[in-house]
């Protein structure tokens, strides 16, 4: 409001803040479950073998260079494309003794009351190409963990450090392919009810506007079921209807963070002009969950450029952001 008084006009600001102090109960629990997981690490090993690769060319074709050689068996030099190193070094080792209600590993998990777990975005680097035949061995590791207080409730972000190391078959020992940090976010399971609300308040912002290139897509219940089984995925959210639905509150199944990044990153290295060039980075941050309504859901991918080397990537569907990304190359 702006008013007046003896010594001039001024301004008065009321801001509310919502946010609620955030239990003892729940500090306690977060900072025993912090302590205990600092040292917890798991290696897993695989090998990049084509019929993976083939198998998400074929469900997503956003490769069509790939598919090509795939046909023709030119598989020494092929380059896997970029974050589909998902495939490999999967959770195949583990029991369903090894899984939490929702299905996903719960190694690194937090306990109850904090339960309803998303994937919140990753940063990753590029260090070099992994190809075919290549010996992978990855080892995950917490890196950090904080309890943070929202408009929907409390929930703890835990960050894993997810470093992958590559030996081709012409070479001696490992060295390193791609480093990367993955942020999941566990909401408190009484912050459900608040999440739709949350979600709808969330506006199309302006940063967001003006793409040089766009692709509209649609997936269904098909392409997901497909995804999942290709990276050994078991989250309810992703196949379980009334589970997303009843139980998270989601507005229905919803499309993997992992699976929206890929199709984002491959639209832009496919539709960009930079043959000549090395994807280097690529961070993204997942904004709004992505569901599908009834068996399907569309949206729009899309890029422009920040400066010569720097983009801007994002997912829109029915005027929401649900996913942004930021590229380097070189």
């Amino acid at each position: 409001q702006l008013k007046q008084g003896r010594s001039g006009s001024f301004i008065v600001e009321t801001l509310s803040n919502d946010w609620l102090a955030i239990d003892a109960k729940d500090g306690m629990i977060f900072n025993s479950w912090a302590k205990s997981v600092q040292s917890l690490s798991e290696t897993k090993t695989d090998v990049v073998d084509l019929k993976f690769v083939n198998g998400l060319v074929q469900t997503f074709p956003f490769n069509h260079d790939m598919y090509n050689k795939l046909e023709k068996k030119e598989d020494e030099q092929i380059i896997i494309p970029p974050m589909s190193h998902y495939l490999f070094c999967c959770p195949y080792s583990k029991s369903l003794l090894d899984l939490d209600s929702d299905g996903f590993e719960n190694l690194f998990s937090p306990p109850a009351p904090y339960q309803l777990r998303l994937w919140g975005g990753t940063s990753t680097s590029f260090l070099r190409p992994i190809t075919a035949g290549m010996e992978l061995q990855q080892t995950i590791k917490v890196k950090q963990a904080q309890l943070k207080q929202g408009r929907s409730g409390s929930f703890i972000v835990e960050t894993l450090s997810n470093d992958w190391l590559g030996k081709g078959k012409s070479e001696q020992i490992f060295s390193p392919v791609l480093s990367e940090d993955i942020n999941f976010i566990y909401r408190h399971i009484d912050s459900s009810k608040n999440l739709k609300e949350i979600e709808q308040k969330k506006e199309l912002n302006e940063l967001f506007t003006s793409p040089i290139c766009s692709k509209e897509v649609t997936l269904n219940t098909v392409h997901l079921f497909r995804y999942s089984s290709l990276t050994f995925n078991s989250h309810k959210i992703h196949f379980d209807h009334l589970y997303a639905t009843q139980k998270e509150q989601h507005e229905g199944i919803l499309v993997h963070g992992p699976l929206q990044a890929t199709l984002l990153i491959n639209f832009f290295k496919n539709n960009n002009n930079t043959d000549h060039k090395t994807i280097t980075h690529f961070s993204y941050k997942a904004l709004s969950p992505l569901a599908l309504i009834g068996d399907e859901v569309t949206f729009t991918l899309n890029y422009k450029i920040q400066d010569a080397n720097h983009y801007l990537l994002w997912i829109e569907s029915k005027g929401r952001i649900t996913m942004s990304g930021d590229v380097r190359v070189v």
